[in-house]
């Protein structure tokens, strides 16, 4: 039993459904944009024979996918400038490039996000449609391209780690939120790992970048934050960490971007008291400079912390507690099969008074991934009295998730509860529910709502995808 339930959501994490934990972004508020920036202007669909500084760009592929493009402000045709094709666990490429077209400005990167790469299509078709998206927007470019990058979130981040295995010319990626499981062979380009420390699949990324030990060169950065797009902030070192390696595939090196690269370096090495995290920032900063500048204080850091007893001390004590955490997590899954909803709500409330943990809010957000991954598997088997129980979990682990509450005014109109169904999908809406076309199909539920509740509901889905 336990490996049934084991094999689901190994299979449900591996492209086949909700991909690393995205059960939240399928039809909830995608991760908030704080980052105060100016709004960008609408997009203007165009043929991209002509790009534009600063403008922001919708075409499709000769195969079909659809994408939205942002050309930096310092494009110039003559000009050799990298690439960073993004993809969103959900297919709104418009997450990525616009949240980090600042950052395409201050750097000098063209931003491609694929608006049909999403969770359940698959992994090779995911694969398949990131080669084509890279080619097609290398196609469109006049000059020679400084370095080609693939940048993903969550179930985003798996493909942009896989697509490298049948596709030349990546000079690295940049991998948010996930990572690969066993069985699965890591790309051989360098890759830079971004996880919050109360980041739900935060033992995940941990275990695949122990994997990939030294080889590839890779960088693991640790956030203060949980299962999102990083912030603005957070993800300027990773287009810093690419803008280096584009000087090596033949961009334009300049001696600032070393100078800024470095200060990155120090200042993250200085900020932690992690000995662990302090040598792997050392180390990534010596692969990125090697061959461009020398880094011999750096160097002496690291055999310093080589012989230092708190950091040989630090590596058994980190190999446990991620152990332990792997085993607490394993735990769960198989209580889902033994336990009753009074002991889930007694350790679910438990883990919420504790959430100052970050690893008792990481458990919090594992629960809600296996609620909605189980429960996609009992409504598949039609068996609705265990989809009933499994919701009630999910909404005690995971109350302001639109999923759960659409789903509980779904189960309350089959026994034509209208009060309890119109006060859940007022709740789904409040937390981002976007999907019109679902509501437009539950035509028992639409049949207890009154014609002001639909077009209340609907103008308030339709603000959600307004808002991407």
């Amino acid at each position: 039993m336990l490996r049934s339930l084991t094999a689901l959501l190994i299979a449900l994490w591996c492209f086949t459904a909700c991909t690393s934990s995205d059960h939240r972004a399928t039809n909830s508020v995608p991760p908030p944009v704080q980052d105060s920036v100016p709004a960008p202007a609408p997009p203007v669909r165009d043929t991209l024979t002509t790009l534009i500084p600063g403008s922001y760009l919708e075409s499709v592929t000769n195969g079909g996918q659809a994408y939205i493009l942002y050309i930096p402000r310092s494009f110039r045709d003559s000009l050799p400038m990298p690439l960073m094709v993004c993809f969103d666990p959900q297919g709104n490429g418009r997450v990525p490039v616009h949240r980090y077209a600042s950052l395409a400005d201050e750097f000098g990167f063209i931003l491609a996000g694929s608006n049909q790469v999403r969770n359940g299509l698959g992994i090779d078709a995911s694969a398949s449609m990131a080669r084509e998206l890279a080619a097609a927007v290398l196609e469109k470019m006049k000059t020679t391209h400084a370095g080609l990058f693939l940048c993903g979130f969550s179930g985003g981040a798996k493909v942009a780690l896989v697509a490298p295995g049948n596709m030349k010319g990546v000079s690295g990626v940049v991998h948010c939120g996930a990572g690969l499981p066993d069985g699965i062979p890591a790309p051989t380009v360098p890759t830079y790992g971004v996880t919050g420390n109360r980041d739900m699949n935060y033992s995940e990324v941990i275990e695949f970048v122990n994997r990939l030990g030294r080889q590839p060169m890779h960088h693991l950065d640790i956030t203060d934050g949980k299962h999102a797009w990083p912030e603005t902030t957070d993800m300027r070192r990773a287009f810093s960490w690419c803008k280096v390696l584009a000087c090596k595939s033949g961009g334009n090196c300049e001696r600032p971007i070393l100078q800024q690269f470095t200060r990155q370096i120090n200042t993250l090495a200085a900020r932690t008291t992690d000995p662990i995290q302090r040598m792997r920032i050392y180390r990534c900063g010596i692969d990125c400079l090697q061959g461009l500048s020398p880094v011999p204080e750096w160097e002496n850091s690291v055999q310093r912390l080589m012989k230092d007893p708190v950091y040989q001390q630090s590596i058994p004590e980190d190999s446990r507690a991620l152990s332990a955490e792997l085993n607490r997590r394993q735990f769960l899954l198989d209580a889902f099969r033994s336990q009753e909803e009074d002991w889930w709500s007694h350790v679910i409330g438990d883990l919420q008074k504790r959430k100052q943990d970050p690893m008792n809010d990481r458990l919090l957000g594992y629960i809600s991934l296996a609620c909605y991954s189980l429960t996609r598997q009992a409504m598949e088997q039609g068996n609705m009295p265990e989809v009933a129980r499994l919701n009630r979990i999910y909404l005690l682990a995971d109350q302001e998730n639109a999923e759960p509450n659409f789903l509980a005014a779904k189960l309350f109109s089959q026994v034509g509860q209208k009060d309890s169904v119109l006060s859940y999908l007022k709740r789904s809406v409040q937390y981002g529910f976007k999907d019109l076309s679902r509501l437009e199909s539950e035509t028992a539920m639409r049949a207890l709502l009154s014609s002001a509740d639909q077009r209340d509901l609907e103008e308030g889905i339709r603000k959600n995808q307004s808002d991407w």
